[in-house]
């Protein structure tokens, strides 16, 4: 059993840290083993705790995201747990858990306690969370993991809240889709934007320190692998430090008190951290390789049932009515010679040529994946086992929007989601990337949505490729 000292945050494995007064102890996001983002991450430390070894009384569970919510790791719970997760629309990790375990739901700013730490829910990006724990002697934990704080003014929200607190867990490094393979350009933004991020956490928060977590993980498929030439968790630490922020590297089991952490020494714990995740980071191999190909016959099938529950669960005839002509997507298929054209509103399934041009690039197992799962395109824009043509990347996401959309309970019809949602594709990460290097991308975005009945009131600045 892992021990916690009062009040304290042990670390764990990635995004995963047991929070302690002493009385009550929370643990957060446990992954452990096995895979995530269809066989696109793993742990660099594996197997580092048995969940029933470890003592806890509430279980917080910060997103669906299976680095967060890791499915396996849960399946081994031994007995009913007390679970506690944010509002949802549609309610299904809160199902999923509710079948075996209680489950308590906190709407976006509420309160609740935990014994006698005060906790309250921060709700970021429709489908996040982060967490804010109070103990009895005034002292602060906030969980950040990997939500996107900056977004929707939730940031200030936090800061009028936590400003000051003793300590800040926060991801480290991005966690998605950074370039086509070759590319240097887009990996770097990729980084400068989560250094970005972090800095202005610090300096909005002015934390006693900041615990570097949510990101010890390495892209262990065989398509993905390449992106493992990056790890930035020195930059990170040196980062902060030129801002004056004291930075923590934790060490699995680490137990991190919280009195006295404007004045700890922390400078050979976090050297010692750094190497062991340094080393791990380099002794890492690919360990997940490309599933049974699929035949064109089968993902034919697959996308007309895909378009099927697709346009039972939003309105088709209001789509069409707005929109001047069909998106089409072209999939080039990196296991086979092909490239399939896909129509959204209009069944569309044609085969071409390999040379033909394309959107995207994939396997034939991943798009039999993002036509049977609403999910599938976070995953798959994560786990970057996909190619871009880069002046047309968009398309992917403008593709899969509405099923994406329909995975947190936001729908296509009368009064709900429209076209006009679109525009917030241009302010996803990957496209962010894309398009500063690529302003091709945001001129065709911009078409695109004109094509479909969206017109943008004030035409946007084209950035300049650095």
């Amino acid at each position: 059993m892992t021990r916690s000292c009062a009040p304290a945050v042990t670390f764990l494995n990635h995004s995963s840290v047991l929070v302690s007064d002493g009385q009550t102890r929370i643990l957060c996001d446990p992954w452990f083993e096995g895979s995530a983002f269809q066989n696109g991450w793993r742990l660099l430390h594996e197997h580092s705790h048995d969940i029933n070894a470890l003592g806890f009384d509430h279980v917080w569970i910060s997103h669906e995201h299976p680095d967060h919510f890791s499915i396996p790791t849960l399946k081994k719970l031994q007995g009913r747990r007390h679970f506690i997760f944010q509002a949802t629309n549609d309610r299904k990790v809160t199902g999923w858990l509710s079948r075996q375990h209680e489950v308590a739901e906190i709407a976006d700013r509420q309160v609740q306690r935990l014994g006698d730490i005060e906790a309250r829910l921060f709700v970021c990006d429709g489908y996040d969370s982060a967490l804010r724990l109070r103990f009895a002697d005034g002292r602060t934990f906030l969980n950040l993991n990997d939500a996107r704080v900056e977004l929707d003014g939730v940031l200030d929200a936090i800061r009028a809240d936590a400003a000051g607190a003793d300590l800040v867990a926060l991801q480290f490094s991005y966690a998605n889709y950074a370039g086509n393979r070759g590319d240097t350009q887009i990996p770097r933004d990729q980084h400068e934007s989560v250094r970005t991020r972090v800095l202005a956490v610090a300096e909005a928060l002015r934390p006693k320190a900041m615990l570097l977590f949510a990101s010890y993980v390495y892209f262990s498929h065989a398509e993905n692998f390449y992106w493992n030439q990056h790890f930035w968790l020195q930059e990170m630490v040196d980062a902060l430090a030129a801002r004056g922020i004291r930075a923590i590297v934790p060490m699995p089991d680490q137990c991190i008190a919280l009195d006295g952490l404007e004045t700890r020494d922390l400078a050979e714990d976090n050297r010692r951290a750094i190497t062991f995740w340094t080393e791990r980071h380099h002794a890492a191999r690919p360990v997940d390789a490309e599933a049974q190909r699929v035949e064109l016959d089968a993902l034919q099938t697959a996308y007309r049932a895909f378009r099927a529950r697709l346009w039972a669960d939003n309105d088709l005839p209001l789509a069409r009515r707005d929109a001047a002509q069909d998106l089409r997507l072209r999939v080039k298929l990196s296991d086979q010679d092909t490239v399939i054209e896909l129509g959204l509103l209009d069944e569309h399934f044609q085969a071409h040529a390999a040379d033909s041009g394309h959107d995207v690039i994939v396997s034939s197992n991943t798009l039999l994946f993002l036509f049977e799962h609403k999910f599938a395109r976070g995953t798959v824009s994560i786990n970057s086992r996909l190619q871009f043509h880069y002046p047309t990347a968009h398309r992917f996401f403008m593709f899969f929007f509405i099923h994406y959309a329909n995975n947190i309970g936001r729908h296509f019809r009368a009064g709900g989601l429209s076209w006009a949602s679109l525009r917030s594709i241009a302010n996803v990460a990957v496209v962010q990337s894309i398009v500063k290097f690529h302003p091709e991308c945001l001129q065709n975005l911009h078409a695109d949505l004109a094509r479909l009945g969206v017109q943008m009131p004030v035409p946007a600045p084209l950035p300049q490729a650095a």
